[in-house]
């Protein structure tokens, strides 16, 4: 298995940009949030999980992010259901992706 190594950087961001960055991470988190509601929607009415590009074409222009950006969270989210079916057809348990929590108010 190939090695990873993660720097950590530390950044000042003026209060502005700390305020655009959490805005960025909320939407991030709701988007996220609101594909694993869809997907329980239609888990408990034995539906078929649609593709990647009904999902993008529905999101789109209705989150505050960069398209690029609400692009990948979908596209991480059916990665995460497609890794979770290939592994329950192996017999391996697995769970499905998680609700993120929202973030905790920022106080400063």
């Amino acid at each position: 298995m190939p090695e990873t190594t993660v720097f950590t950087y530390q950044i000042s961001l003026s209060p502005t940009e700390w305020n655009q960055a959490s805005a960025a991470r909320r939407a991030a988190g709701d988007l996220w949030t609101r594909l694993g509601k869809i997907h329980r929607f239609g888990r408990r009415r034995h539906w078929r999980w649609p593709t990647k590009s009904p999902f993008k074409a529905h999101f789109k222009r209705r989150v505050p992010l960069h398209s690029q950006t609400a692009h990948a969270i979908i596209g991480k989210f059916c990665a995460r259901l497609t890794g979770c079916g290939q592994n329950a057809s192996k017999g391996i348990t697995a769970r499905g992706p998680q609700l993120m929590s929202p973030p905790p108010p920022f106080f400063g």
